[in-house]
């Protein structure tokens, strides 16, 4: 059997949908899901994480660790949790969350959870636009990690420079030999200056 660790729900790598599977032991004592079933995380150390959820589509049944709500359904798993990652969902859950250090949203309050259900077909399709979209920010994201990767390489290669002569050569100075070096001024009440009349 598998499992699904509070961590990997808080994590921004399981954002919306994934597959997920962490070899453990065969006696799992944790809840076991099924395909199509919700997965959320009722705690978090901040507002923004509690309530982050995955869908399991996955043929084989798994385990989930403590912490978390097992949401059963008959609406399509994807647009469900799409849902769960809206501004509308997350201003619901602000009012059922408590706590300081540790934030929580306890199963029974996610039961007053109003939600909007379209025809199938409805929900299909924004699931295919929401998917395409969800495809289009990834290859952006490794895109962007490219380009970061680019630069760093680029701007370390240009800004190296030999000890010696030569069109690539510098000389070496101490910062304190072409620059003057100071402090910010200290955040003190410094009082207005007085008009005069």
């Amino acid at each position: 059997m598998s499992a699904i660790t509070l961590g990997r729900i808080n994590s921004k790598v399981f954002y919306v949908i994934e597959f997920i599977e962490i070899p453990i032991c065969d006696k799992a004592n944790g809840q076991v899901i099924v395909k199509n079933d919700i997965i959320m995380a009722v705690t978090s150390e901040n507002i923004e994480d509690v309530c982050k959820c995955v869908a399991w589509l996955g043929e084989q049944k798994i385990a989930v660790s403590g912490h978390s709500a097992i949401i059963h359904h008959t609406i399509n798993p994807k647009f469900l949790c799409y849902y769960f990652h809206t501004e509308m969902f997350a201003s619901q859950k602000k009012k059922l969350a408590h706590g300081t250090k540790v934030i929580e949203v306890t199963p029974d309050k996610l039961s007053d959870i109003i939600i909007p259900i379209p025809p199938l077909p409805v929900q299909e399709e924004i699931v295919r636009i929401l998917d395409n979209f969800t495809e289009l920010e990834a290859e952006l994201e490794a895109e962007l990690e490219a380009r970061k990767k680019q630069y760093e390489f680029y701007r370390d290669s240009l800004l190296k420079f030999d000890t010696g002569g030569g069109s690539r050569g510098a000389k070496w100075e101490q910062l304190q030999n072409i620059s003057d070096i100071g402090t910010g001024l200290s955040l003190i009440h410094i009082s207005e200056p007085t008009r005069r009349s």
